[in-house]
């Protein structure tokens, strides 16, 4: 068990790791425009890290290679979905089986950057975080559906999660759109005015004071409220720090912009 950090925008020269948080060591992953803070792993030891315009790819995270995509833009983003690495670059979705041969996959929407991804269920699910645009699932990164979460107004799913068995979706602009699905295609909208947030991969399931919870952000910040069911979320607010708080990360709960972090179980 370790846990691995990716630089943002191409801060810090890229790739670390560590078996306790404590002591780290940075790795060169040999990308010519450093680490972009997007990466993702077949939880087997196989990585990808996107770069600007460029991506990288190791299976120990000490001997890295280059490898050429059939677009090289802008990353927005990297999953491990199906036995598929999927990453998009600006307005392009990509997928590989083996990090070395890419194929375009076709979403059916209208293609904007999909920024906000979430693995579970059996499903991928993503949405661009556009005003009034889709956000559209699959089983095996072919075939794509268009979804439509039960937001309160329509118009953003600018947050994305999955924690607990379920996929969490959020306006993020506090209209009080909070929703939680099994399987991408029915939501229900639950009465959490305050829970909202931008990005992905921020809603988590863990223990407090003896309970399993969902800790989810409070209008978008660093304070965490929690629940034990999603319909009932407490008027107490914590953070990491709280006492007795523990979570199964796949990301910070919070990042701060200078990267991402993974958990390789």
């Amino acid at each position: 068990n370790f846990w691995v950090y990716a630089g943002y925008n191409n801060v810090g020269g890229g790739f670390a790791i560590s078996t306790d948080v404590i002591h780290w060591v940075l790795r060169t992953v040999g990308n010519p425009n450093g680490s972009y803070g997007y990466f993702a792993t077949n939880g087997s030891g196989e990585y990808i890290l996107q770069g600007q315009n460029s991506l990288s790819a190791s299976t120990d995270t000490i001997h890295w290679a280059l490898r050429t995509q059939v677009t090289t833009q802008s990353p927005y983003g990297a999953v491990y979905h199906a036995g598929n690495y999927i990453t998009q670059a600006f307005y392009h979705t990509m997928a590989s089986t083996d990090t070395i041969h890419w194929s375009y996959r076709t979403t059916g929407a209208y293609s904007d950057r999909f920024i906000n991804w979430a693995v579970g269920n059996g499903y991928v699910l993503t949405s661009t975080g556009e005003f009034a645009d889709a956000i559209v699932s699959s089983t095996d990164t072919i075939h794509w559906g268009r979804r439509t979460t039960s937001t309160r107004y329509g118009y953003y799913t600018n947050g994305l999660g999955f924690a607990g068995g379920l996929f969490h979706a959020t306006d993020g602009q506090g209209y009080g759109s909070y929703n939680i699905s099994t399987d991408c295609i029915h939501w229900v909208l639950r009465t959490a005015p305050d829970i909202r947030w931008t990005g992905y991969d921020t809603v988590k399931y863990g223990s407090y004071r003896g309970e399993n919870v969902y800790f989810a952000p409070v209008s978008s910040s660093a304070t965490l409220a929690y629940s034990t069911d999603t319909i009932h979320w407490g008027t107490e607010r914590i953070t990491l720090s709280s006492s007795g708080a523990s979570t199964n990360m796949s990301r910070t709960l919070n990042t701060d912009g200078s990267g991402n972090w993974y958990y390789a179980n």
